[in-house]
């Protein structure tokens, strides 16, 4: 009678003459890392983890990944929300990856402000438009969670904003 193979048997007996180069194995390495300080960070802001933890996981991955500083970092910076409390990301950024989060806070602060200067701005544009198509009068509320114009330069203020917090870290962390 003929033995039933497993899946796993049939995978090893077609899998057994390839091997992975230098390169894709690289490759995996980085993925790994990347889901490690995904990770951690989850757990630090699910509160399963401290700060000391956090530093400590990276200090002992750095060792053989040194690049685990700037994907945690770029990790953390994607939770910073410009409206809301980011206590324990700075944290997080300045005890666990000795980043100085002042220039972050500035960041934000610029970014907020800048935010309810367009937003006057697009309300303006709304009641106008309003205005035009014959519809005015003091009960006039635009609705700009619907303006499509106003999403779009929220979502772009956004991403600019990202980029500029992560280049900030990338200066702090690259400094010596």
């Amino acid at each position: 009678m003929a033995k039933i193979k497993s899946t796993l048997d049939l995978v090893m007996e077609r899998t057994k003459n390839l091997n992975m180069t230098d390169q894709d194995k690289e490759k995996a390495q980085a993925k790994q890392n990347a889901q490690k300080a995904r990770v951690w960070v989850q757990k630090y802001l699910g509160r399963k983890m401290n700060t000391d933890e956090l530093r400590n996981n990276v200090e002992l991955q750095r060792k053989v990944f040194p690049q685990i500083n700037d994907l945690v970092c770029k990790e953390l910076a994607g939770f910073l929300e410009p409206a809301g409390d980011n206590t324990m990301v700075l944290d997080a950024l300045e005890r666990s990856l000795d980043v100085d989060t002042q220039s972050i806070t500035k960041l934000m602060q610029s970014h907020q402000t800048d935010l309810k200067t367009k937003m006057s701005l697009y309300t303006e544009q709304i009641i106008s438009s309003l205005n035009q198509e014959g519809f005015s009068g003091s009960s006039l509320v635009p609705n700009l969670k619907r303006n499509t114009s106003w999403l779009e330069y929220v979502t772009q203020a956004r991403e600019d904003l990202q980029a500029r917090i992560i280049s900030v870290i990338d200066t702090e962390t690259s400094s010596p």
